[in-house]
């Protein structure tokens, strides 16, 4: 019991075992390096031993109390034989566990006594340590908030918006130019696809029909298909060939008819034998008719005419009116009542009837006498054109097949212009992500 006391001091007294309190009191513990913590280990030294000392004998103690306590049980057992055996194996067990626990607690007290300076110093350590952690994570939070970091943040940002803006664009003017592409190849075929969608022109529709699929369906809703004509001189579209040099359905041999549809309307204005013929304008269709029948007869010296009958032929001349009007007007003069084949070119040339016109010219290999000419006439809603459809003048179809020619050039330029802006959007991305890393390394430096 003495010995409890002793304890019972010991532990009113904190003593502090390893940075754990005894009895509740809790002892802050100093960096055990310094002198001041060296002197008060060297204090508490002897209180530690009286500390052991005061655990062991507790424990010597308790066991003989537990084993009077067991003495006392085999006593009372003796006197109740039924209870004996229960008792006696109860006293053994409290004998067992007695021993244990004075055991366990001598073992107990020799590591807390060892471990002692250890967890001292990892403690210290710990503490140490902590604050300039915290500080350091408060420093780098703050520096991803910087104004320089946010502001390269915006401008990356904006950067990527406009590489996407750019990026549509290229797509929408890369399937843009895939129809202007198309329309290129297709010589004059694409033409008239473009002017049927520009000025409304349901003849350049057909002629777009007619140049690309062999028929088309008229005004009136029958439709003409020449697939499958054929005449003397075989296969009546085979010799039809868009766009390829020489072929009457190219934008040089296009163009080319307009001076010599102005050279004819000269003439008839201006002839005494049928006077009052006004100008004739050009129809879409009549034009892709006129184009089929000449390639048709190119190198065939006869007429074709399936789909124009009224039509006029040339070949080997640069100026066709010579023999169209020229000759035929003197023949004429000198007999009116000459056969049609002698004079047929003069007369449609200047029929009053006609209103519209269709013009063609092909020079590619092949051709007799090198190149050829054909002009066809119609009236307005009479064999094949469409009354409701526009008809132009030559200046104004001029005007057309120039806007045709710059939707060309700018379709495909709009493509490399497109292009060229999203080249300069990504550089743009690639110098915004190079200026938000750079800030970013600049405000979290020594992080």
């Amino acid at each position: 019991m003495a010995m409890s006391k002793r304890l019972a001091g010991a532990i009113t007294a904190g003593v502090l075992i390893g940075g754990v309190a005894f009895g509740g009191i809790a002892i802050a513990v100093s960096n055990g390096n310094s002198p001041a913590a060296n002197t008060q280990k060297a204090d508490a030294q002897p209180s530690e031993n009286d500390l052991v000392e005061a655990k062991e004998t507790l424990a010597e103690e308790t066991s003989a109390e537990e084993a009077s306590e067991a003495q006392a049980q085999r006593t009372e057992a003796k006197k109740s034989p039924d209870a004996a055996d229960d008792a006696k194996d109860d006293a053994a067990e409290g004998s067992e566990k007695a021993a244990g626990e004075k055991t366990e607690k001598k073992s107990e007290g020799n590591a807390a006594k060892k471990s002692d300076e250890p967890q001292s110093s990892a403690g210290t350590t710990l503490q140490s340590t902590s604050k300039p952690k915290a500080q350091r994570g408060a420093t780098c939070d703050a520096a991803e908030g910087k104004s320089a970091v946010a502001a390269a943040q915006k401008k990356l940002d904006n950067a990527r918006a406009a590489q996407n803006s750019h990026q549509a664009a290229v797509g929408a003017a890369q399937k843009s130019a895939q129809q202007t592409i198309k329309d290129e190849k297709l010589g004059t075929a694409g033409f008239f696809r473009w002017l049927g969608a520009q000025k409304n022109d349901a003849d350049a529709n057909r002629a777009y029909q007619l140049l690309t699929t062999g028929g088309y369906t008229d005004a009136k809703g029958k439709k003409h298909n020449f697939n499958n004509k054929t005449d003397q001189a075989g296969k009546f579209l085979a010799k039809t060939e868009l766009n390829k040099p020489g072929d009457a359905t190219t934008l040089k041999n296009l163009k080319a008819t307009l001076r010599h549809i102005d050279r004819g309307n000269a003439l008839r204005s201006s002839d005494e034998v049928f006077p009052g013929g006004g100008s004739l304008k050009i129809n879409s269709l009549l034009m892709a008719g006129s184009q089929v029948q000449t390639n048709a007869s190119h190198a065939h010296m006869g007429h074709r005419g399936h789909i124009v009958p009224a039509e006029n032929l040339s070949w080997g001349s640069s100026d066709p009116f010579k023999g169209w009007y020229s000759k035929e007007k003197e023949l004429y003069k000198k007999n009116k009542k000459a056969a049609f084949h002698d004079v047929g070119h003069y007369l449609n040339l200047t029929d009053r009837r006609y209103t519209v016109t269709g013009f063609a010219v092909v020079d590619k290999p092949g051709t007799t006498y090198r190149i050829a000419h054909g002009q066809v006439f119609d009236t307005k809603n009479y064999m094949n054109a469409d009354r409701n459809a526009p008809s132009y003048t030559t200046g104004e179809y001029a005007a057309l097949i120039s806007a045709y020619e710059n939707y060309l050039v700018s379709g495909k330029g709009k493509v490399a212009e497109a292009q060229k802006a999203l080249n300069a959007a990504q550089a743009d991305v690639a110098a915004a992500e190079k200026s938000l890393k750079a800030a970013k390394a600049a405000a979290s430096k020594g992080c």
